[in-house]
């Protein structure tokens, strides 16, 4: 997607990191996808995790990730991550 304007009316262009040497949420010593650069969030503001499956994430947004062999937080089993998307399996 190439139209600025639009990418900002969807908040695509605000991100929550993409390298972070952190361990993953709620655990002591696994350590994230972010920890290795291998993860990026979109729109942290507006797509928090939750266990309920919600999302405004565009689909096109996720079917473009997904076509690049990322792995959507939104479909996560136990707790959503959808403004998370990575490239390692878990």
């Amino acid at each position: 997607m190439r139209n600025q304007p639009k990418i900002e009316a969807l908040n695509l262009h605000w991100y929550g990191g993409c390298y972070a040497p952190r361990s993953v949420r709620g655990s002591d010593s696994k350590l994230s996808c972010h920890a290795f650069a291998a993860a990026i969030d979109l729109d942290p503001e507006h797509e928090p995790m939750n266990r309920a499956h919600q999302t405004n994430m565009p689909q096109l947004v996720i079917d473009a990730f997904k076509a690049e062999g990322a792995y959507w937080g939104g479909d996560f089993r136990s707790r959503q991550d959808p403004m998370h998307f990575q490239f390692a399996t878990e």
